[in-house]
């Protein structure tokens, strides 16, 4: 306890020194604080924005994105001569449709043929215009294949299909590889019904200037999908793009909650400061409070904006939670500064409130620095930014609370040791006064004031309520077994709820059920099945005459059918099919160059395969080779994750180097990453936030105090994760390293009041520790969610699981700070060697005179001259 307190009077005696000088240049610190801000903020113009799904939400450089980038580089794309999914080094660009009767029931009947035929025509129609003038339709732009447009599905259109499925000869194997009829009924292995008809039409991308083109005809796509109108059949549709596009202006749409947020923040600060008389009442102070935080956004953006970090949706959930931060420390500030001695100069007090409240907030902001620094270790970049923005934004409202805010304390103290009025900063007098003057009834009741002689006269209903309540909740016998049989009950549901959470970014979740994406794909996940092929690639020339070779490509192909979820009746495999028409027999033995000739001819008659092999210069070699096989229905994000690591054990188990790929398992990485990930992150936030703890409260039981309460919050918070419906992912990754940072805030408030308070037991020092910290901690968090309150009318998955995120952290932190952790303090709290009398703070009085004063002593002796001047 001696080491602690050394730590203790090292650590605020700084602090105490820093009150002072800023007490003596008030003016300059808020000059400094707006300059700063003002001068980051300037580049603000030069914000450059990403926006791109992919790069965002996956992991950077993952394997599934290096395996892309080879494949790329081996296998040219050929979406203008010889489309073929199965050659596809990614999902392509395309517009997609879903049509569905309006009444339900089977779309396979030749009512609704005319009406998709229709919109089929109007589709193909749909034309760009290029930047020279030149007009492109669909059919100028289309994925083409022996010189025709690929459009999936469009054979439900033929003459052909309906006479077959007329006479019942329409069998599963037309789905082959895609999934154009939804939820289709087979009898005795004949189509018979089904729920929906998708319809997707690829577009080429084989060259910059046609892959633009294509993404412009996209645009256009959705703008003249949005005004067809059928008579028999509904329709939902979207375009290769449409999941980012819309996350994107749903976030953008939704920052302008922003500007409502404020104001309520203002308003509320501005009510819960409102107290005592026209002179000592702090409504100003409360204001001033907020825009700390408003700066510091500035700030943040600008100075990232700078070093050129990119803005991406997630910051826009940024303000919300500075805003929180920066308020919390203003309520402790204050609440200091209403425990001050009244007996004490303006210096003095401030002195006084540093001294008191400048290791809390200090800790708070460094540890909800150091976590989002940790964040921007992340292998998600949407993570990593976000935790930049937010870590800069962290320092610069710290910066400001201990410049701006604290020099508008020190301007507000003078004014109240003056006597002047809040507004009008005219020199009062007093109420006795105004009456001896014989002063009107209006002037009596607006304009006379003093400064406050005790906290009771200094503070609001709102800042009173939570000191008078709360150390009777927590110091009450009774109610501490409530408060532990319910923290016991907390604990068990967040377990079973962490045991269960999700992991994965549900696609589904991030528009709003207003956007068309969302329709089309609550159709697509309830009526299609996800089916996907899997492509392994061998990058390097082998000898595939050799009988070895074709033994180990068989053997592979063989093992990955063995696997649960691929589909073992089909696979695309040149090899094996150039052994089954004739043009190869492996058990002639042939030269390579005789073979590769083969080879060649073979797939210029089997054009399907033209794709999968290539060759040397001369033809004389196979320089690299690609297989297929297609997976069976795979739609949870655990048996996609799953399925893409056991392709690539099958890969790396086979006798040839080779590689499993899928333009799917870009977005499958992150369900195998997020989890690992964010334990390292939490990992490495927490052994930060551990270390920082030791420095500045150095007590064996508050460190572990304040880890196992961090290490609660952490866990209620994704154990309820999962009760509120959502899942693990790199979005709610964001909250959960957002959590290490605010589990600390609460905790840290109540143990460094409870360890600097005076008492002659565990349970006075707790109540006095509740009544500095309980009201900023309680008015802190009922303003934290006041902030965050509006976000419950996002539009955007971002906001609205930040919403339910920040709630949960605020509400847990609350209960453990000031229900849970005081009844732990009163029963198990270090003990202290200080006494009751010795004093801990030397003040001095108007007059300079010396005044003995305790910590969290409460002086009446505060007198007021005459004329209205301290």
């Amino acid at each position: 306890m001696d080491f602690y307190r050394k730590v203790e009077n090292k650590v605020s005696g700084a602090f105490v020194s820093y009150g002072r000088f800023i007490s003596r240049r008030p003016w300059s610190a808020i000059i400094f604080s707006v300059m700063l801000n003002g001068i980051l903020g300037i580049n603000i113009y030069w914000l450059s924005h990403d926006t791109n799904l992919e790069r965002l939400y996956n992991p950077t450089d993952s394997q599934a994105e290096r395996d892309r980038a080879e494949a790329k580089r081996i296998f040219p794309d050929a979406s203008a001569t010889n489309f073929e999914h199965h050659s596809l080094n990614d999902l392509g660009l395309y517009g997609e449709v879903i049509v569905r009767p309006k009444t339900g029931g089977n779309i396979l009947n030749k009512t609704y043929i005319e009406d998709i035929k229709n919109l089929f025509a109007t589709i193909r129609n749909t034309s760009v215009t290029a930047d020279d003038g030149e007009v492109f339709n669909y059919e100028s732009l289309c994925a083409r294949r022996d010189g025709m447009c690929i459009v999936d599905g469009l054979f439900v259109l033929t003459d052909d299909f309906w006479t077959k499925f007329e006479l019942g000869q329409v069998e599963d194997d037309i789905l082959f590889g895609i999934s154009t009829l939804g939820e289709p009924k087979f009898i005795n292995g004949s189509l018979l019904s089904a729920t929906g008809i998708k319809m997707q039409y690829n577009l080429r991308q084989d060259t910059t200037a046609y892959k633009s083109l294509s993404k412009r005809w996209e645009i256009q796509y959705l703008d003249k999908m949005a005004s067809v109108a059928l008579y028999n059949i509904d329709l939902a549709y979207s375009m290769s793009d449409s999941l980012s596009q819309e996350l994107n202006d749903n976030t953008r749409g939704d920052v302008g909650l922003f500007s409502v947020t404020f104001s309520l923040m203002i308003t509320y600060a501005s009510i819960v400061a409102v107290g005592g008389n026209w002179v000592s009442q702090r409504g100003n102070l409360g204001r001033a409070g907020v825009l700390p935080a408003g700066l510091a956004i500035m700030g943040s953006f600008g100075f990232c904006s700078a070093i050129g970090v990119d803005f991406v949706n997630m910051v826009g959930i940024m303000p919300f939670l500075i805003l929180g931060i920066g308020v919390d420390d203003m309520y402790i500030l204050m609440s200091s500064l209403a425990d001050a001695p009244f007996g004490a100069s303006v210096e003095d007090r401030i002195a006084f409130t540093l001294q008191t409240s400048g290791v809390a907030i200090t800790i708070t902001s460094l540890t909800d620095f150091i976590a989002f620094m940790a964040g921007t270790l992340s292998v998600f970049k949407s993570v990593r930014n976000f935790c930049f923005y937010t870590g800069v934004a962290v320092a610069l409202c710290y910066i400001n609370v201990i410049t701006f805010f604290l020099a508008c304390m020190v301007l507000h103290e003078r004014r109240v040791a003056q006597n002047r009025h809040c507004l009008t900063c005219i020199p009062l007098m007093t109420g006795e006064e105004s009456r001896k003057a014989n002063k009107s009834t209006t002037h009596l009741y607006c304009c006379t004031g003093r400064p406050p002689k005790s906290r009771e006269e200094y503070e609001s209903v709102f800042e009173k309520f939570p000191r008078l309540f709360l150390p009777k909740v927590a110091l009450f016998n009774p109610a501490k077994i409530v408060t532990l049989v319910t923290y016991v009950i907390y604990l068990a549901v967040s377990i079973w709820g962490a045991c269960n959470l999700e992991e994965g970014l549900k696609l589904k979740n991030l528009v709003s059920p207003d956007s068309y994406y969302y329709r089309f794909n609550q159709w697509n996940y309830h009526y299609f099945d996800l089916k996907m092929l899997v492509t392994f690639i061998v990058p390097e020339h082998n000898d595939f005459s050799n009988p070895r070779t074709f033994d180990s490509v068989q053997t592979l192909m063989s093992n990955v059918k063995s696997d649960h979820k691929i589909d073992n009746r089909y696979e695309i495999n040149w090899l094996k099919t150039m052994q089954e028409t004739g043009f190869y027999d492996r058990k002639s033995n042939v030269s390579e160059k005789t073979f590769v000739k083969s080879v060649h001819s073979f797939v210029k008659t089997y054009k399907a395969f033209q794709n999968d092999v290539v060759f040397d210069e001369k033809i004389e070699k196979i320089i690299a080779a690609k297989f297929h096989l297609f997976t069976g229905n795979v739609k949870t994000s655990q048996d996609q994750g799953g399925l893409m690591l056991r392709m690539r054990e099958f890969a790396s188990d086979s006798e040839l180097n080779v590689f499993a790929f899928s333009p799917w398992f870009i977005y499958f990485e992150q369900f195998v990453a997020v989890l690992p990930n964010t334990l390292q992150t939490v990992g490495v936030a927490v052994l930060a936030v551990f270390i920082i703890t030791c420095l500045f409260m150095p007590s064996p039981k508050i460190i572990l105090f304040v880890t196992v309460s961090m290490a609660s919050i952490i866990l209620g918070l994704v154990g309820f994760m999962h009760h509120w419906g959502l899942s693990l992912s790199s979005i709610t990754m964001i909250h959960v390293i957002m959590s290490v940072g605010f589990s600390v805030d609460f905790s840290a408030h109540i143990c460094h009041a409870f360890m600097t308070a005076d008492g002659t037991d565990r349970n006075a020092r707790v109540n006095t520790a509740v009544i500095r910290a309980g009201g900023p901690i309680f008015n802190g968090a009922f303003t934290s969610i006041l902030g965050v309150f509006m976000l419950i009318f996002s539009k955007s998955y971002v906001f609205v699981s930040f919403f339910k995120v920040m709630t949960l952290v605020i509400i847990f932190g609350v209960f453990h700070a000031v229900l849970v952790l005081p009844v732990v303090l009163s029963l198990f709290g270090p003990d202290r060697s200080l006494s009751v009398t010795e004093e801990v703070y030397g003040a001095h009085n108007k007059n300079g005179n010396a005044v003995q004063m305790k910590n969290g002593e409460i002086n009446h002796a505060y007198q007021v001259e005459k004329n209205g001047n301290s």
